[in-house]
């Protein structure tokens, strides 16, 4: 059996835990900063670990036994209360145990492209001046040192189950109603990566993001009606920005279909 070490299980990491687990084919290490995950973890089956990347002192020995695996799947967005984010993935990737690792899968954003309005595929020239956000470039400038063993996954705004588009705007006033959306839903992230595996998939970046790209306000009075929630209320109409993210290099390369492939389905 493979054993997969996923370091976050958060949202997607947890579902991602569950998904591999219920395969039989992986032993799963889960890392939580939470003391009360620790026996949740054990009963779902995984091998649980208490990893905090916002201590700068880490149990070694901990750490050293958790990074002991075939694949490595890096959850842990950004955070501003995090300041010693890029530091903790700089201790992980400086670590003599990751050197042996055979696959590692970091899990990013399209944040990561510039603001500008065009259609934004991996090929994109990206730096430091012009990314739109830096946290995200520096993190992926740390693991892009180890190209050969490092899949990136890049995600649009992720969607599914209770995080609904448009609930966090119920009967407020926004802007952009014309604006083009980027989201790709968990299943879709949680299939990609089990693909990954499946494949052993390498030295590769992917954008993953639904190839349906709605109208904002189409999307937030979808789900109002949808899930019972009253309708943002959209001012100053404008030309709506197309700023797109292309994430069709996965399904043209590894023949993925995306489970949900249009947001007003969600």
């Amino acid at each position: 059996m493979q054993t997969v070490s996923i370091l976050g299980c958060g949202w997607i990491g947890f579902e991602l835990a569950q998904k591999l687990f219920s395969t039989k084919k992986f032993i799963v290490k889960a890392s939580t900063t939470t003391k009360n995950k620790l026996k949740l973890f054990t009963q779902k089956g995984f091998l649980p670990y208490l990893i905090n990347s916002q201590e700068t002192t880490l149990d070694e020995n901990l750490l050293a036994d958790f990074l002991i695996c075939d694949t490595l799947i890096i959850s842990l967005p950004p955070k501003k209360s995090n300041p010693n984010y890029l530091n903790f993935l700089e201790t992980i990737h400086q670590h003599p145990k990751t050197k042996l690792i055979k696959q590692i899968i970091f899990i990013s954003s399209t944040s990561v492209y510039p603001s500008s309005y065009k259609n934004f595929k991996e090929t994109e020239s990206i730096s430091l001046e012009n990314t739109s956000k830096k946290v995200v470039f520096e993190a992926e400038q740390i693991f892009l040192k180890k190209s050969s063993q490092l899949v990136i996954l890049r995600c649009s705004g992720l969607m599914g189950y209770d995080r609904i588009a448009g609930k966090y705007f119920a009967n407020r006033e926004i802007e952009g109603e014309k604006d083009a959306v980027n989201y790709v839903h968990r299943d879709d992230v949680i299939k990609v990566i089990s693909l990954l595996l499946e494949k052993n998939i390498l030295n590769k970046i992917y954008n993953l993001c639904s190839p349906s790209h709605p109208a904002k306000k189409e999307v937030y009075f979808r789900n109002a009606d949808k899930y019972g929630f009253e309708k943002p209320l959209f001012i100053n109409s404008k030309v709506g920005k197309k700023r797109l993210i292309d994430g069709s290099r996965i399904s043209s390369e590894l023949n993925y279909g995306y489970m949900y492939p249009n947001p007003l389905e969600y």
